[in-house]
């Protein structure tokens, strides 16, 4: 009951608000303590706000034999700008296209991951930067909508 509740606060707000953390203990009548002990386990809750996007650039053997170290590099220099976190996962699946890769919006509401590969965007990593970008205007269009809404998303 209280990860599918901490889920819908970080869809709302982007990460993990301590006062809706606070409110969240309030609520249920539980300690504030075991909240924060259970969104600080798991991974994929922020505590704190982080990048816009999320960048995982397979590194299996197939990936890298054919350039996801490349696709890194291009997407390090929007890291750099700090919209965007570029992390190495483990395979996704998209052998057949490699190099495969995922771009996942961290900001407040859903934005579906885009499951990204050679097929989709050719051979040049300027094709990830402009799905990148893309993923980058939906998002924001949605954390507008967000930002306007009345009620939880």
């Amino acid at each position: 009951m209280l990860i599918p509740m901490l889920m819908n606060i970080q869809r709302r707000f982007g990460f993990l608000r301590k006062e809706e953390l606070a409110s969240l203990a309030r609520g249920l009548g539980i300690p504030k303590a075991r909240v924060w002990d259970v969104a600080s386990y798991f991974p994929h809750f922020r505590l704190a706000p982080g990048p816009e996007v999320t960048i995982g650039v397979c590194r299996d053997l197939a990936c890298h034999l054919c350039g996801s170290d490349d696709l890194i590099r291009s997407a390090n220099a929007m890291e750099e700008q700090g919209k965007v976190d570029v992390e190495p996962v483990s395979c996704l699946g998209r052998c057949d296209v490699a190099p495969g890769g995922r771009i996942a919006w961290n900001g407040p509401g859903t934005v579906h991951p885009r499951y990204l590969g050679r097929d989709s965007l050719g051979e040049e990593p300027a094709g990830w930067i402009e799905a990148i970008r893309g993923h980058l205007r939906c998002g924001a269009a949605l954390a507008t909508h967000a930002a306007n809404a009345p009620g939880p998303i």
